[in-house]
Formats: C-alpha cells, sequence, structure tokens
C-alpha cells in the first residue's frame, strides 16, 4: 500500500493534482513508518520531503529528505539516495541557495549504479537549477549532456523536461524564436503530461504578448490554472509574473500590480529570491511595492532603488537583455528609453516597444522612431529553425548519426527531420538538398 502510494503521488503530480498528492504521500509515509524500516520507507520519506520543499515547506521538506538519505545507505538502496540527494539540492536552490553540488552527487550515484531514470532526472534538476541561478552556460552544458543522455536511452519524460526549461532559458536571453518553437512543439504533442506544459505555456504565452500576437492570454490562463492546482510557488510566481508583464504591456496596471501581488504574497518566504523578485519589480514598476521588505538580487534592487541604468547594466551582464530594456523604461532620460526602445525593436517585442512609445509621448519626447516594419518574408521553404539546422549539416555532408551527434536528437529524430526538410524544398536526394541550401543561404550551425 505505501508504496503504491508513492506511485501514485507521482502520477498526480504529473497530473497537477497537489492537494490529492500530498495526501497520497502523507499516508505513504504513516502506513510505512509504523513497519520496520525498508527501501519503501526510504522512498516515501523523499518523496514526500521533495513534495514540501517544492510546496515551500522547505526546512519540513529537508529534514524528511535527510532522514530518506540515512536510510537508503544503510538499506543500500543506490536509488533512494540519488532521489533524496536530487531533491536536497532542489530544495536549496528554492531557498536562494546554489544546490548542484548535491544534485551532481546524486548524477554520480545514479550513473555509477546504472540508474537511467535517476540520472535523466538529475540532469534535468542540474539544468532548471543552472537556469533560475541565471548560470546560462551552465544550464546550455547540462542539457547538451542531458538530451544526449536520455535521447540515447529513450527517456522521452526527461527530453521534455530538458526541452522545457531550454525554452525558459533561451526567453530570458532573448533567443524568442527558438523558445517559441521549442515549446509550440511541446505543446503539440499528444504525450506531453500537464506538468511538462507548464513552461511551454508560461513561454510562448509571454513571447506571443510581448510580441502583439494572438493567443497569449489562452496559453497564460492554462498555465495560470494547472499551476494553481498543482499548489507550487515555482509556477504560481512564474505565471504571474508574466501576466502582470502582459496586464502592464497592454495599458492596464490596476491589473498588473494585482498579478504581481498574488506572485509576490504566494512566494514570499517559499521560493528563491530570483523569482521572488519577478513579481517584487513589477511591483515597483507599478508604484505598488509597499510591504516588499524581502532581499532581492542585486538587478530588482537597484531598479527599485531608481537606479535605472545600473540595474540594466546588471541584467546585462547575467545575459538578460530583455530585462535590462525594461528596467531603463523606469528612467525619465530620454537617451536611456530610446536605447530601450531600441533595443525591443531589435528583440521583435513590437508591443512592449509600443508601450515603451506611449511613456515616451506622454514625457513630451519627440521624433519617435517608428521601429522596423514586420517581416514579409518567411522563411526558407517553411522550414522550422530546427529544420534549417538539419539542412545546413546535410550540406556539409554528414550521415544522421553525426547530425544526431550534433544537436543531441536521436537518430530516428534526425531521420523524420530529414523527410520533411526534402518534403519541403522539394527534392529527393541528399545532394539537391545540399545545392538548395547554398542557393538559400543556410549556414552550418555554429
Amino acid at each position: 500500500m505505501g508504496e503504491d502510494l508513492r506511485l501514485l503521488c507521482r502520477a498526480l503530480w504529473r497530473l497537477c493534482r497537489g492537494e490529492e498528492q500530498i495526501r497520497a504521500a502523507e499516508e505513504a509515509v504513516r502506513i510505512l513508518a509504523a513497519l520496520p524500516p525498508g527501501r519503501e520507507l526510504a522512498w516515501a520519506y523523499a518523496g514526500l520531503g521533495a513534495l514540501y520543499g517544492a510546496e515551500g515547506r522547505i526546512d519540513e521538506g529537508l529534514e524528511l529528505l535527510a532522514k530518506a538519505q540515512v536510510l537508503g545507505e544503510l538499506l543500500h538502496e543506490p536509488g533512494a539516495v540519488s532521489y533524496a540527494l536530487n531533491m536536497h539540492g532542489m530544495t536549496l536552490v528554492e531557498r536562494g541557495c546554489d544546490g548542484r553540488e548535491s544534485v551532481e552527487q546524486a548524477l554520480g550515484i545514479a550513473l555509477d549504479a546504472d540508474l537511467h531514470a535517476a540520472a535523466g532526472h538529475a540532469y534535468t534538476n542540474l539544468q532548471e537549477a543552472a537556469s533560475r541561478l541565471n548560470m546560462f552556460a551552465e544550464a546550455e552544458r547540462y542539457y547538451a549532456e542531458g538530451m544526449a543522455y536520455c535521447e540515447q536511452r529513450e527517456l522521452g519524460v526527461y527530453s521534455v523536461c530538458l526541452q522545457g526549461w531550454r525554452a525558459a532559458t533561451l526567453g530570458l536571453l532573448g533567443r524568442w524564436g527558438e523558445a517559441a518553437e521549442i515549446s509550440a512543439e511541446a505543446l503539440g504533442r499528444q504525450d506531453i503530461s500537464p506538468v511538462n506544459r507548464l513552461n511551454p505555456l508560461r513561454v510562448l504565452g509571454s513571447i506571443r504578448g510581448r510580441r502583439g500576437e494572438a493567443g497569449a492570454w489562452e496559453l497564460l490562463d492554462e498555465a495560470l490554472a494547472a499551476a494553481q492546482r498543482l499548489g507550487e510557488p515555482l509556477w504560481i510566481v512564474a505565471v504571474r509574473a508574466a501576466r502582470a508583464e502582459l496586464r502592464w504591456i497592454s495599458g492596464q496596471p490596476d491589473l498588473a500590480a494585482a498579478e504581481a501581488r498574488e506572485g509576490y504574497e504566494c512566494g514570499l518566504g517559499r521560493t528563491d529570491p530570483w523569482l521572488l523578485g519577478s513579481v517584487a519589480t513589477w511591483l515597483s514598476r507599478l508604484e505598488q511595492a509597499s510591504g516588499v521588505a524581502a532581499e532581492l538580487p542585486e538587478p530588482v534592487a537597484l531598479e527599485a532603488a531608481g537606479n535605472w541604468e545600473d540595474a540594466a547594466a546588471a541584467w546585462e551582464r547575467l545575459g538578460r537583455p530583455y530585462d535590462a530594456a525594461l528596467a531603463r523604461l523606469g528612467s525619465q532620460d530620454e537617451a536611456t528609453l530610446r536605447k530601450a526602445l531600441a533595443a525591443l525593436d531589435e528583440l521583435g517585442a513590437q508591443a512592449t516597444a509600443a508601450a515603451a512609445r506611449r511613456r515616451m509621448k506622454t514625457l513630451g519626447i519627440r521624433a519617435i522612431p517608428r521601429g522596423p516594419r514586420p517581416a514579409t518574408r518567411a522563411a526558407p521553404s517553411g522550414l522550422t529553425a530546427r529544420e534549417r539546422e538539419v539542412l545546413a549539416l546535410l550540406s556539409e555532408g554528414l550521415p544522421d548519426r553525426e547530425i544526431s551527434r550534433r544537436l543531441f536528437i536521436s537518430e530516428r529524430t534526425v531521420h523524420h527531420h530529414v523527410s520533411a526538410v526534402l518534403a519541403k524544398i522539394g527534392v529527393s536526394s541528399r545532394t539537391a538538398a545540399a545545392r538548395e541550401a547554398a542557393r538559400m543561404g543556410i549556414e552550418v550551425p555554429t
């Protein structure tokens, strides 16, 4: 019964049924704790500890995870030890600490014991942790290593997780085309669980809202409903921050402040400072920051203090150009505002740029640039970004196996992409495809 309840809990988590999963996990521990200690109890402690940590009950979570690790080591149960260490590291991330060392230990145990699922789980959490800590080069490395590992072993669930956090990372870095494509592809799959839809929903919703494209609110409404059912501050705060931004873009400051306040109250004391700062900064921009007393990251604190350029420079050092542009929009200096507007135009944030132009007009600034005209030429032959990468590598004469290695995808996936590319560009051979690539000016990705 205890083991079945623990497994049920994992299924409920993937379905975003938060209250039910907690009840199942607590019942598993209650049943198993009354019996002589065994591997099932170690796993149950780890499962409940992970849920408490994600729910914001961090001290309780860490205590249960420590019990799981000790019992797992005593019983020589490497899977339970790896899981406990993995979730211990992620619970530390919720506290704002760099918990990657613990997750690295979990990965090492999983690899040594040849526990494929445990290793895939550790790779996804290392990538998530690095992304949330703004360590984007490390996130890239974990993504590449994790995708190679998971694709080779057909660990689809973890490949999807990695892709979700990849989209989130690319969104922060301003690489919106790639982020949107990954998100749209994930949302089009029939085998993706509700919890794994959360990243694609919020990322694609944000990008569409910034670009002024249709469908942004449908995505963010679904994301909020799922996040609230799940009950984890990570997702609720992230989605509220995205919704606050889009409310502001559309000229609804009161609704934007309400979204940000909901997110702040949910996350205070329950999640990491960077995530909490994502809603606190909107309260600051909307002059609703009374009661915001938490210690916040440098860029957020600088902006709250009115140091717009210093805040923007801090965001730029992290590699987050959109956040830098938003920080500059708080200024009343014309040169600073023009710099922000130019950055927004370059990113393709048409709706955000329109909001910036409204602010500049309010301040009496004249001769405001109109911005670039919408692109009129579609991608060559309707190829997706991934298909253009495959075509470029085809033009180098690479076989599917090498393309698979270069792009960190399975050979089977490469085969599907090659078939699609040949059909779209209207050729029947790889040699002809190479000639078309040269004609279209498609270059090998660096």
